[in-house]
């Protein structure tokens, strides 16, 4: 065992008189961790653990004969023991470090009115909150149904967050039953990620950095100030932005010192992420900065993570200003009606630990509730199709179509056999490459419908499908990779034909909504979707790849064998079994037109339609803008300065 002190990192294995032909390298400062697998080891596996809460990472070894020596043992389990008291000593260290830091803390008292009420602490509601608190004269209280982020130290450990499809910090919901998709789900159910804690999905997001296209912005509807033109939404982009790579600090597509911290390739990627770009460029594409004006192509990749910790906008935004008097966030408060009086919002009612409460707004009550929770209380306030209001015996206060418009990226996992074990989970989540591709050659805009990302992470979800309805199912391209050598190439539908809905279950708010995303339900889904998947595919003939025998598990997935293997037909049954939606569900609220004054929706329900890549960059960025829109006055004249720049030399 080994413990560096200042380092903040723990490394321990355990042998039994290896004779391994292995290398291991441990960051000092908890970054990251390469293995190979031991062939001459009697240990089981090995591990290390970030005190940073960077990385935990284990490596299956494989076994040879054991030694039959019960002092051995006792030692072997006395070493085990001391390193589970050593861990949980860390984790309790950890969150009273938290707990105690000079940022100040969640509250369990309210005022009776506030200037603010924002409904909601994910990634927008966390912005907005330390935004407006900026201004002194005003008071600020932010509402978060689940509880803080800190109630787990992995929340923030790249890809090994514990917020999972019904877990305790996620509202447990899944989809009505599809017609087109989620036949491999139980009762033809895809579960639906909706973090229920202090940050939201910026716990779970890809952490990939990946700006919308400016085309995506064409189609919002402009006032005359055209406010949502990517020209005047780019110096936003910038505002939250803060550059961490060396070499990139300097590009004025770039800029530095904002919240959201992004880093270029981390240095363990640099082989993998080398080997990606050279088979790009083997196909013909040139790598690019993608979150430029190009918006298509093979990317240089970005990744929202620092010194080993993802980005979360609880974390990096909102708790540095906890302290701030005119700042309360109540946890554990579950909004169940906004409070609506002569058509203007003046409060909310909501549930703390069982008691219900009122706190009044004298200036605007802000919904951040994401696309599904925004939807469903507006229709619970009275605020949507009336038709439907009415069957829930709810008055409707404003005819608007709220719900309707859902649209969720959809996702499949492509399982990569290669003959070399990979075995690298590192700070960047194990991504080493990313793309935004255009599949659609009649649209006449070059705007991306798919993204690529490859990650050095094998998937294995346990069990084969055996043809009835295995639940939670959701990945495998082509059968589970169990052997950990090899990787998964995701391939995700940025900009979906489909459309859903978010219709209320029941008039009693704790009833889960019905959420019916209506996956593939329009055949050019599935075009799109098998575009992507022979794109990422013809990867795997380049040199780089074919050195590593890279290669789609051969083992048909069992309901869709009556297809000949990788034929058109086998993707289409594949994508209708285990495509599932990936958390950045938007478009579910009409913006502009709510037509209640005093009430503003200030998340990706608003969007008029999803944007191309992760959400996680514009959902910042829309919420730096929306403060400034509420405030009434523009805080981005530097950043303007640059965005210009960075337009002229695009």
């Amino acid at each position: 065992m080994a413990v560096s002190l200042t380092g903040a990192w723990l490394f321990f294995r355990m042998e039994h008189g290896c004779q391994s032909d292995w290398s291991t390298a441990v960051s000092p400062n908890g970054a990251w961790l390469s293995v190979r697998q031991e062939h001459g080891c009697q240990s089981k596996w090995s591990m290390a653990v970030s005190l940073k809460g960077a990385w935990l990472a284990t490596v299956n070894m494989k076994p040879v004969k054991m030694i039959n020596d019960k002092s051995h043992l006792k030692k072997t389990l006395g070493w085990w023991l001391v390193l589970a008291l050593f861990a949980a000593g860390v984790g309790v260290t950890y969150m009273r470090t938290l707990e105690s830091s000079p940022f100040g803390h969640v509250t369990s008292r309210t005022n009776a009115t506030y200037d603010y009420i924002i409904v909601g602490g994910g990634a927008e509601g966390c912005v907005l909150a330390t935004r407006l608190s900026e201004d002194p004269r005003v008071s600020v209280l932010l509402l978060e149904a689940g509880g803080e982020e800190t109630v787990s130290m992995w929340n923030h450990v790249p890809l090994w967050s514990p917020i999972r499809p019904g877990s305790k910090q996620d509202w447990g919901f899944s989809t009505t039953p599809q017609k087109f998709a989620c036949k491999s789900m139980k009762q033809k159910k895809c579960p639906v990620l909706q973090p229920k804690v202090l940050g939201g999905s910026s716990l779970t997001s890809s952490m990939l950095y990946t700006r919308a296209s400016k085309y995506d912005f064409a189609s919002w509807p402009q006032d005359k100030a055209k406010t949502w033109s990517y020209e005047n939404i780019l110096p936003y982009y910038f505002k939250s932005e803060d550059m961490l790579d060396e070499d990139l600090k300097i590009s004025d597509r770039h800029s530095t010192n904002g919240p959201l911290p992004v880093s270029g390739v981390q240095k363990e990627m640099y082989l993998l992420h080398d080997m990606f770009l050279e088979g790009a460029r083997e196909l013909k594409n040139k790598p690019i900065d993608c979150n430029g004006l190009e918006g298509v192509g093979f990317c240089r990749l970005y990744t929202t993570v620092h010194d080993g910790d993802r980005f979360s906008s609880a974390k990096d935004f909102l708790r540095p200003v906890l302290s701030r008097r005119n700042l309360h966030v109540s946890t554990h408060s579950t909004v169940i009606k906004i409070l609506i009086t002569n058509r203007r919002a003046v409060g909310v009612d909501y549930v703390r630990n069982g008691d219900k409460k009122t706190v009044g707004g004298s200036r605007d009550v802000i919904v951040t509730a994401g696309a599904i929770g925004t939807a469903q209380l507006l229709l619970l306030s009275g605020i949507g199709p009336k038709d439907q209001l009415t069957k829930q015996k709810i008055p409707c206060l404003a005819d608007l179509p709220v719900g309707s418009n859902l649209q969720e990226h959809l996702l499949l996992k492509l399982d990569i056999q290669t003959n070399e074990s990979v075995g690298l989970l590192s700070t960047s989540g194990g991504v080493f490459g990313n793309a935004l591709l255009r599949t659609d050659v009649t649209s006449s805009k070059n705007r991306p419908d798919i993204q690529l990302t490859f990650s050095a992470i094998a998937d294995d979800l346990g069990k084969e499908d055996n043809g009835e309805n295995d639940k939670n199912k959701h990945s495998s391209g082509a059968g589970n990779t169990t052997s950990g050598q090899g990787f998964t190439i995701i391939v995700e539908l940025l900009r979906p034909d489909s459309r859903g809905s978010v219709l209320l279950g029941s008039a009693n708010p704790f009833t889960q909504p019905k959420i019916d995303p209506n996956y593939l339900f329009n055949p050019k889904d599935i075009q799109m979707m098998i575009k992507g998947i022979k794109i990422a595919l013809s990867f795997l003939s380049t040199a780089p790849f074919r050195a590593m025998k890279a290669r789609v598990r051969e083992k048909p997935y069992p309901s869709c064998i009556e297809h000949r293997f990788k034929s058109d037909g086998y993707w289409e049954c594949l994508l209708r079994h285990i495509a599932v939606g990936n958390g950045q569900a938007t478009s579910t609220c009409p913006l502009g037109v709510m037509n209640i004054s005093n009430l503003r929706i200030s998340d990706a329900s608003v969007f008029p339609s999803s944007v191309s890549g992760d959400l996680m960059a514009t959902r910042v960025m829309f919420a730096e803008k929306a403060a400034d829109l509420i405030r009434g006055h523009e805080s981005i004249r530097f950043y303007r300065k640059l965005a210009n720049r960075a337009l002229k030399n695009s």
